[in-house]
């Protein structure tokens, strides 16, 4: 438990509060570089500048993210790694799927990193569960990593997993797109008819 968590009248630990120069300090401690810290909590590095120069402060989300990420990498464990390589798909196909239907890739993109996608039409946020779809069905990750990176509970994405399903078996062209985009990922060659 960081030394800045606040106890309550019982003792008890109640909500933890920490600064950004927290998360800093316990970076440089820990000997985790800032664009790994980015890349675990899904934050852009010229942010996380901002955030250093005062120019913007994190919301309390963004600081439970960074102390989540800085959490994994004191603990020595191999779900860093793979939280980051989680957030660096998920990214990539949200910005593949927004691409394929019409979206600004940029919004959602954005929408995975800030853990929100809201929008007027939903249609960042029908990126977002597409994405969240391709990484967990096609590529097998982790629903817990998956739920870390987009901010969500298990229980949602699995929520979100069934409708995505539900969603393809009545598009065809749904179907065809998450398919071009998982083969994307892969590497595979967009003109192959697999």
């Amino acid at each position: 438990m960081p030394e800045c968590a606040r106890r309550n009248q019982d003792d008890q630990v109640s909500a933890p509060y920490w600064s950004f120069d927290d998360i800093d300090e316990e970076r440089q401690r820990c000997g985790l570089s800032k664009a790994r810290l980015c890349r675990g909590a899904g934050v852009s590095r010229s942010t996380y500048h901002r955030w250093e120069r005062g120019v913007l402060t994190p919301s309390s989300l963004l600081i439970e993210r960074l102390w989540a990420t800085l959490a994994r990498h004191k603990s020595g464990s191999k779900d860093m790694r793979q939280t980051e390589l989680v957030g660096f798909a998920l990214r990539g196909a949200a910005a593949l799927i927004a691409i394929a239907i019409g979206v600004d890739p940029l919004l959602a993109v954005a929408a995975i990193n800030a853990g929100a996608a809201n929008d007027n039409g939903g249609e960042v946020r029908r990126v977002r569960d597409m994405a969240i779809y391709v990484v967990v069905a096609g590529l097998g990750l982790p629903h817990k990593h998956v739920a870390d990176i987009a901010n969500l509970s298990k229980q949602r994405v699995s929520q979100i997993m069934s409708q995505v399903e539900d969603m393809r078996e009545g598009s065809a062209y749904l179907d065809k797109t998450l398919d071009r985009v998982l083969g994307g990922l892969k590497g595979e060659d967009a003109n192959d008819d697999a």
